[in-house]
């Protein structure tokens, strides 16, 4: 037994296209449309032992399985990017018992695809992170602090100033982190045309963004992050993008489709 597995919905170009090239999926099928007036729903057949509810709770938990099937849906929707210039990506493991749920679905949902695709029309995402050495963060600060000591009059008011640093350096980083991460996003917004700001982790990046950008504006991404990266480096804070990708993100505000 087969079910059909919707990777992604596409402008209704995408149709033709995917019926005169070879895009090949999950288990090497070949991926076909299911078309209504405005999109296209990009599916191909996957066995039931795997796919079906039950199986497929237990093979998302087991990387071995899922890292191959995960790059198949990749590959899947930068197929689609390339070859048609907008695609909102949907979530791995979207599963329909046949065709026709596909359509009925995209059919009940096409004017917000629609509209959500031409959103994304030329456009693709950008993972922004800013990583921080804390090291290289508290060596700037404690020159910082070493400045103002200097300032200061007699061995008294410098053992007090040390006394307040060792309290305050906890804050201090905070604060360090905040200015950081507010220029980070200021560089970021003025040549995305959206961002988003992803959670953070105890004891990871400073920031992680996702952005959407035009698919010509890769270079001046990159010069932003440069720019930031000339005032920042030294402080300990440095960009690092990756990209560019189909817009996921924008495709997970799609509220679920489902059969």
């Amino acid at each position: 037994m087969t079910l059909v597995y919707l990777y992604a919905v596409a402008p209704a170009a995408a149709g033709e296209w995917l019926a005169t090239n070879d895009v090949r999926g999950i288990e090497g099928e070949r991926v076909r449309p299911v078309r209504t007036r405005a999109v296209v729903g990009a599916v191909s057949d996957v066995p039931a032992r795997e796919f079906d509810q039950e199986p497929l709770d237990r093979n998302v938990a087991d990387s071995a399985w899922l890292a191959p099937h995960a790059a198949a849906h990749q590959d899947v929707n930068a197929a689609l990017l390339d070859g048609v210039g907008s695609v909102l990506p949907l979530a791995f493991g979207t599963i329909f018992r046949g065709e026709s749920g596909v359509e009925r679905v995209l059919r009940e949902r096409e004017g917000e695809l629609a509209a959500a695709l031409a959103t994304v029309a030329g456009r693709v995402e950008w993972v922004c992170t800013l990583d921080r050495d804390l090291k290289i963060a508290a060596a700037y600060l404690a020159r910082t602090r070493a400045a103002g000591a200097a300032a200061g009059a007699g061995e008294g008011r410098s053992y007090l100033l040390r006394r307040k640093a060792e309290v305050e350096s906890v804050e201090e980083q905070r604060a360090l982190d905040r200015e950081a991460r507010a220029e980070f996003r200021d560089a970021l917004t003025a040549v995305a045309d959206e961002l988003t700001d992803e959670p953070l982790i105890e004891g990871g990046p400073a920031a992680r963004c996702t952005v959407l950008l035009a698919r010509d504006g890769e270079d001046a991404l990159r010069r932003a992050a440069m720019r930031f990266a000339a005032r920042w480096s030294e402080r300990g804070y440095d960009p690092r993008l990756a990209g560019p990708w189909p817009p996921y993100r924008y495709g997970a505000r799609v509220s679920a489709l489902r059969e």
